[in-house]
């Protein structure tokens, strides 16, 4: 008996690392994994105060893999809708609880990250807002105002993120 309490405790030892392992890396696989959504024209109809068209969070080619410190470089992309502009920014995402917190480069804000049903992650527009930066301007979302304040973003293939 005590033999087969030590082989299960030695087995369960092995497989807590598994067990840990966050968001940042299980589910966003370390920076490379697309999550995207595409606003259906009847959904935004529906719902007159969202601008966003279509949003996406996957991988950024300049920040490939998880640091040393468990942050995964992350591309943040959206498109306002009636703009032609894409809006793009890098996202630096770790851990935190059983979700993320990701922050965008240059002071852009911060967004969290959680799971969600069927695969999605729920990304939330942090209590700063978000300013994303376009070819000649920047799109900034309002944690407080509008309809643009969270995203359920689904499993994408990576062209949906380029």
């Amino acid at each position: 008996m005590r033999h087969l309490i030590a082989i299960s405790l030695g087995l369960f030892c092995l497989a807590a690392p598994a067990i840990a392992k966050g968001l940042v890396d299980s589910v966003l696989n370390g920076g490379q994994t697309c999550f995207a959504r595409d606003y259906a024209i009847d959904h935004l109809r529906s719902h007159p105060d969202q601008r966003v068209a279509t949003i996406a969070l996957g991988p950024n080619p300049d920040e490939a893999g998880i640091t040393a410190d468990g942050i995964a470089g992350m591309t943040l992309s959206l498109q306002l809708r009636d703009d032609t502009d894409f809006y793009t920014a890098t996202a630096y995402c770790q851990d935190a609880g059983s979700g993320a917190i990701c922050f965008v480069e240059g002071d852009g804000g911060s967004f969290s990250l959680g799971l969600a049903a069927g695969g999605a992650i729920l990304l939330t527009v942090g209590p700063d807002g978000l300013s994303i930066e376009g070819a000649a301007d920047f799109a900034s979302l309002d944690p407080v105002k509008g309809d643009d304040k969270s995203f359920l973003l689904h499993p994408a293939d990576v062209a949906a993120c380029n």
